[in-house]
């Protein structure tokens, strides 16, 4: 047990030596550290109990050591107890109550107000919870004044759990009205309160208490412990902050809830139970004590012949007069027996009528309250029906005298159940316990039972009462259900409370967003938020819900390891039976995929139009173009080299030149050009092409070529394909004004599914794949999103048309092909091209198709910037059996391998990266871990950038983008080396 950490040492009076002796005492309370208590605490602290020379030692109540037994088994010399002591006295237990500090009981019997228990005969069927020997007498003398038989109530053990009452688990409880109420309307549930005084039952509270023995023995320090309490509990009543203040210190407060409202609410509750202006604090009085016994009696739950002498202490009692008391009553007794003999027989006559009466309302009461109930109760002995209310003949389907005295455990349950329920009763189980029980017409259906023995006309009998839990069964098996189903959904499914903390969580939202139900439950979803909306966005949204109303919309939010992603989320509020919002259920679902997806639409579709406006300017300038350019034709051969026409006629020649240069370009992107298709092959067309491209890129450029092997042919146009080369090397000499390379690279290649699903307009299978690669400045994402559009440019005034690359794209595009760009900043770009293959020799892509690649067990590093390339990669390996540990840059792949060095067999770095790249991460790693193995990945061509860094190393580079198997075997050879 916890004692108060101050004794009667803590303080030391002016007026008392500090080496004087002092008695030690224990005083054990009721219940934990609360104002309930304050007078002792202040008798404590004030130094009254040093001053009466006791050294005090105050012990709060602690499971399995209650006050009254500590008290009786001399483990502490006081107690504070309630009035249940008089039940314990009558008991023979032989307490002695010392002072009354409560001359009103704190017990009220409390519920939820939206329960409807309002009188205690709405307590028929109840559950209330109790705790042992505090406030029980009290409750069961409201019940049976109030006639109520117990046999209709379900006392359990108090577990002190406020939620118990809250959930519904018990439907009431006998609990102190200084602090349970107000507990129920801080958790926002409006409590329901019987006050035992308002149906005649008005016992005393907490009261001081000893033993015989101890003021026997002590009869001195008795009357100074009394007095120093009584002088504490003065001081305490009128400096209420004071011990507000000193409460909180006190061990286990803080803990256990209390604050400073708390206390200051039950100080206020606690003035009209003590009632210190009009009774003198511990004022106790005999005849009360007597009129609280006389009313257990006439409740028949106390028999009459009791006595109370000594258990109310007299501090001074008056002197011994017993001699002259008894002769006082040998006289009033022979004057009784006269009057008694003359009145006995009209007594004894009132007395019969009075009682007959009594039964004949009481058992009214016992069935209106039992037809009142929604169970069906029975009185059975040994299985014979003696009486049962209304509803248990309308459960079973049975009129009244077809089961009277009848076998009713035959007639309502099955034989099974019959068998069950006989074996219950032999072994005296009050239940509850499930059967199954039949009505007349044979249906069957299942059904609960709770029995409570009880006294019928001078023989015990069982009161049974029976629930039908058919609805009950069917609303737990679509409970199951609908948890099964939230369990299982695709989307992510959030409850929250109105505070917005997460109190569940489906397995979903972990795949969705990273995050484990353990770790988001008792979270704000703020652990999501990612910074892609202002204040005013979430601000809307609350108003929404506030309102009652479902808000719903796209959120971007962030996964644990920090990638965007975009869900569309449905948020409602939960309301309970009385309109009040209690929850917030949220369903997502992540459509970061299908947003990328629209995007590439919107992007081709404004291509297209634009195209489509593109084409008919093109065609109807063509023809202005003819006559401008015929025209000019034809004056120039009328005109004299020499004249002033002749120049400006030359000019306008010129100029109608360029536009229809400019126009063909724009038949080009709007994929309106007549082409010449024919079976090509791509090398040829680059080997033609390289003179010419090198007089037009300068000599500060070098200019190399990797001619696949066995490269496929396709169908094409080769002076659209010329054209292509052209623009595209153009554009790498322009990002390299002070020198650089540009790689031409072809190679047979197969597009899978993987690819597809992010180029809608390719389909799967056999291509050539051409790639133009510079190591110039580089390009922005956001110029990457526009920069095939017509008259795009970042280029100055002057330097540019904007449709170099349109051309490309609109050219690439009749040729039924594919055109991607990847770029870093001050890295380099490069553009591939995928165009159809028309045919092929027999090895030609062999080394890049083959049956399914194997997979492996090993544990693979994956470090990759692109949030989709890494989640596609990560699926691939995963599936293929692989355990996967990704990183999305340099710097956290060397913080992996630091953890797992032990585990990782093999190393698969993007070659660019943020913070640290391919090359100083490989570097770093080797310094640590030789023995690794490392694949690269690169959208750069092999043969353009890091050659020095990739070849001279001896390491293997897969370029993207990659297929599936081209991934897994790349891997296992990796693995296999």
């Amino acid at each position: 047990m916890a004692a108060l950490p101050m004794t009667g040492n803590a303080q030391f009076p002016k007026n008392l030596e500090k080496d004087k002796d002092l008695d030690p005492v224990t005083l054990h309370l009721k219940w934990k550290h609360g104002f309930q208590f304050a007078g002792y605490y202040a008798a404590l602290e004030q130094g009254y109990y040093r001053e009466e020379g006791l050294d005090v030692t105050i012990n709060p109540a602690s499971e399995g050591f209650e006050a009254i037994n500590t008290v009786l088994a001399g483990d502490a010399q006081y107690g504070v107890w309630d009035a249940d002591l008089l039940h314990e006295r009558i008991k023979g237990s032989p307490v002695v109550v010392l002072a009354v500090i409560f001359q009103h009981s704190p017990y009220v019997i409390l519920s939820r107000k939206d329960r409807g228990i309002r009188a205690p005969s709405d307590l028929a069927g109840c559950a209330i919870m109790v705790a042992g020997k505090q406030g029980e007498a009290q409750l069961k003398a409201v019940l049976v004044r109030e006639g109520l038989p117990l046999a209709l109530v379900d006392i359990v053990p108090h577990t002190w759990s406020i939620d118990d009452l809250i959930d519904g688990k018990v439907d009431a409880a006998m609990e102190y009205i200084t602090d349970e109420p107000n507990r129920l309307r801080m958790r926002g549930v409006e409590p329901a309160i019987i006050r035992p005084i308002d149906y005649g039952i008005d016992f005393y509270g907490d009261c001081l208490f000893t033993t015989e023995e101890e003021i026997k023995r002590n009869p001195q320090r008795t009357k100074a412990f009394r007095r120093a309490s009584l002088k504490g509990w003065e001081y305490a009543i009128n400096h209420i902050d004071e011990l507000v203040k000193l409460i909180l210190a006190l061990p286990g407060v803080q803990e256990n809830g209390l604050t400073a409202k708390h206390l200051q609410y039950e100080s206020e509750q606690m003035q009209p139970l003590i009632q210190p202006t009009l009774i003198e604090i511990g004022h106790s009085n005999p005849g009360r004590w007597k009129h609280m016994a006389d009313t257990y009696v006439s409740l028949g739950m106390m028999e009459p012949g009791y006595s109370l002498e000594g258990f109310v202490y007299e501090p001074n009692p008056p002197d011994d007069k017993r001699w002259l008391y008894a002769l006082l009553g040998s006289l009033a007794g022979v004057a009784l027996v006269l009057i008694l003999a003359w009145g006995w027989s009209r007594q004894i006559r009132r007395a019969v009528v009075r009682r007959t009466r009594e039964l004949h309302e009481s058992e009214k009461r016992f069935k209106q309250l039992a037809n009142a109930t929604w169970e069906a109760i029975v009185v059975h002995e040994k299985g014979i029906v003696l009486e049962a209310n209304d509803q248990y003949f309308e459960m079973f389907g049975y009129q009244r005298e077809e089961l009277i005295g009848q076998d009713g455990i035959s007639r309502t349950s099955t034989p099974e159940s019959s068998e069950a329920i006989r074996k219950q009763v032999a072994e005296g189980n009050t239940g509850p316990y499930e059967a199954t029980g039949k009505k007349k017409n044979g249906e069957e259906f299942p059904m609960e039972l709770r029995v409570r023995m009880m006294d019928y006309h001078g023989r015990q009998v069982r009161v049974v009462a029976i629930r039908d839990l058919t609805d009950r069964m069917r609303a737990e098996e679509a409970l199951l259900l609908l948890g099964a189903a939230i369990e299982q959904a695709a989307e992510a499914i959030v409850i929250t409370d109105v505070e917005g903390i997460i109190q569940y969580a489906n397995p979903a939202f972990k795949q969705i967003t990273g995050y484990s139900t353990d770790e988001a439950i008792g979270q704000n979803p703020r652990i999501l938020k990612s910074g892609e909306h202002d204040k005013a966005f979430y601000e809307s949204m609350w108003d929404t819900l506030k309102r009652g109303e479902t808000w719903s919309g796209q959120l971007i939010n962030k996964k644990k390891d920090g990638t965007l992603f975009t869900e569309e989320a449905v948020i409602s509020p939960v309301l309970d039976g009385s309109g009040r919002t209690v929850n917030y259920v949220a369903v997502k679902h992540d459509i970061t995929g299908k947003v990328k997806l629209e995007e590439q639409l919107r992007q081709a579709q404004k291509m297209e139009a634009v195209g489509q406006l593109a084409g008919g300017i093109a065609h109807d300038f063509n023809n202005l173009l003819q006559v401008i350019n015929g025209c000019s034709e034809l004056v120039l051969e009328s005109l004299d080299e020499k004249s002033d026409s002749y120049a400006s006629v030359g000019d306008i020649a010129k100029a109608g030149a360029r536009a229809a240069t400019l126009v063909g370009q724009l038949l080009a992107f709007s994929r309106r050009q007549v082409l010449d298709i024919k079976d090509v092959n791509l090398n040829d067309v680059i080997a033609d092409l390289m003179k010419m491209i090198r007089r037009m890129i300068g000599e500060h450029i070098t200019l190399e070529t990797v001619a696949g092997p066995d490269l496929g042919t396709v169908h094409a146009d080769a002076g659209q394909i010329e054209q292509i080369l052209m623009n595209l090397c153009v554009n790498a000499r322009d990002a390299m004004p002070d020198g650089g390379t540009i790689t031409i690279e072809t190679e047979n290649v197969y597009v899978g599914p993987e690819f597809v699903a992010s180029s809608p307009d390719l389909l799967s299978g056999r291509y050539v794949l051409l790639s133009v690669t510079d190591t110039g400045c580089g390009i922005d994402k956001a110029v990457c999103a526009n920069i095939f559009e017509p008259f795009y440019t970042t280029k100055n005034v002057g330097e540019g048309t904007g449709l170099g690359l349109s051309t490309v794209y609109g050219l690439v595009k009749q040729h039924e092909g594919e055109v991607k760009v990847y770029s870093e900043v001050g890295k380099g770009t490069t553009f591939k091209i995928y165009l159809p293959m028309a045919s092929r020799t027999a090895g030609s892509v062999s080394s890049k198709i083959k049956s399914s690649a194997p997979g492996g067990t090993e544990t693979i590093l994956l470090a990759e910037d692109d949030e989709m390339v890494l989640h596609l990669a990560r699926i691939i390996l995963e599936q293929a059996g692989y355990t996967v540990l990704t990183a999305t840059d340099g710097e956290e792949a060397l913080l992996v391998l630091a953890d797992r060095a032990q585990t990782v067999d093999l190393v698969l770095l993007d070659v660019i990266m943020p913070r640290l790249g391919g090359k100083a991460v490989f570097q770093k790693m080797c310094s640590t871990k030789h023995e690794l193995r490392y694949l690269f990945a690169s959208g750069y061509s092999m043969n353009a950038v890091h050659t020095n860094f990739i070849l001279d190393e001896g390491l293997q580079l897969i370029q993207k983008p990659y297929s599936r198997d081209e991934l897994l075997r790349r891997v296992r050879g990796a693995l296999d080396e």
